[in-house]
């Protein structure tokens, strides 16, 4: 990943974005395919408040690197591919 990429985002402030996420606790003993997996939040599983959301134009940039401003397709992390549309 190239830490010198900048992007530009118009961000509007608010209190509160959503309520806290997931809205219950998510059992997770019995997903094996996530065991060793370093996940960027690891009580991903538990009720919290959203500090951020961001579009799914800047999350491909991000993740893929891509310059496309409007993807049709959005590659999550585990590689599963997902279709959008618009």
């Amino acid at each position: 990943m190239d830490k010198n990429i900048k992007y530009q985002i118009e961000a509007l402030v608010v209190s509160v974005i959503t309520g806290k996420q997931p809205t219950q606790i998510i059992n997770v003993l019995n997903n094996n395919h996530l065991n060793n997996l370093q996940l960027a939040d690891s009580e991903f599983n538990i009720p919290a408040p959203i500090d951020l959301l961001i579009g799914a134009d800047l999350n491909y940039q991000i993740t893929t690197g891509s310059s496309s401003s409007c993807p049709t397709i959005i590659e999550f992390k585990w590689k599963q591919k997902v279709t959008t549309t618009h």
